[in-house]
């Protein structure tokens, strides 16, 4: 059977890493706040071409976003969003400029490096403890939105980036989640546009991205589920790994699942 999406490894890989990629993401919107979801693009990159992935996925991130954003409506902080949102707008732009003019390759490894600088950064940050508290200036909202723009332009992975900004503040858990869903249901909206103008969405990729679709709700349920029955700090510290080894996959060129296929 010829695979839905342009994938040269096995035939199971070329189904079974999009499938599991969604229940992550699911998995992240519904109870983990983002951590699985980090994981998706890297993954992906790992079997299909990178600049297909970033297309493929925004479609399902955009979907699951709604879900998220019923379950945390009208939690979120609207001071953090007006310092955070005007320069994402600019840091997406400013990505998708620069995905055009690098190969697959370079984008494979600069996701894996972005994301293994991430991942360091939010080991370092785990071991800290609790932040003391602050109130961010226009300033520093501009620039950690615009730095979570780009990434997640290039990406799907600027989680962390706002995670180190929001945290600080000692926001309580359901603002800080409903905070982080809102900025991310802007920012892949804001993507949108760009994205279709350089051919990285088409009705191709969104075909392909609705064949997945009907899992997210799958791990979103699986995620509130999840939560319940087990440390939410265990689980996030499981993903960081997985993608930390995935990260360095990326940057060496070498894919780990394959090898042990024998491919």
């Amino acid at each position: 059977m010829r695979p839905i999406i342009p994938c040269d490894a096995h035939f199971l890989l070329c189904y079974g890493v999009p499938l599991f990629a969604v229940i992550l993401v699911g998995m992240s919107k519904g109870g983990f706040g983002g951590a699985a979801g980090s994981l998706a693009t890297p993954l992906l990159s790992l079997v299909f071409p990178a600049k297909f992935v970033i297309g493929f996925m925004l479609p399902i991130l955009i979907f699951a976003d709604w879900f998220t954003l019923y379950h945390y409506r009208w939690e979120w902080d609207w001071r953090n969003l007006r310092l955070l949102v005007p320069g994402a707008l600019v840091g997406v732009v400013i990505g998708v400029v620069f995905i055009q003019y690098i190969s697959d390759v370079q984008l494979k490894r600069l996701i894996g490096i972005f994301v293994l600088v991430f991942t360091v950064v939010h080991f370092i940050n785990s071991g800290r403890g609790k932040h003391e508290h602050y109130t961010p200036r226009w300033w520093h909202g501009f620039g950690a939105g615009g730095a979570a723009g780009f990434v997640s332009a290039i990406a799907h992975s600027a989680g962390v980036i706002i995670a180190m900004f929001l945290l600080p503040q000692n926001l309580t858990k359901r603002v800080f989640v409903a905070t982080m869903a809102l900025f991310f249901a802007i920012a892949n909206l804001l993507k949108v546009f760009p994205y279709l103008s350089v051919g990285l969405l088409s009705w191709t990729n969104l075909k392909q991205s609705l064949l997945f679709m009907p899992v997210v709700p799958l791990g979103i349920y699986l995620g509130l589920w999840l939560n319940k029955k087990i440390s939410q700090k265990v689980f996030i510290q499981i993903v960081y790994v997985l993608v930390f080894i995935t990260a360095i996959q990326l940057i060496l060129g070498k894919n780990i699942v394959l090898l042990f296929l024998g491919r």
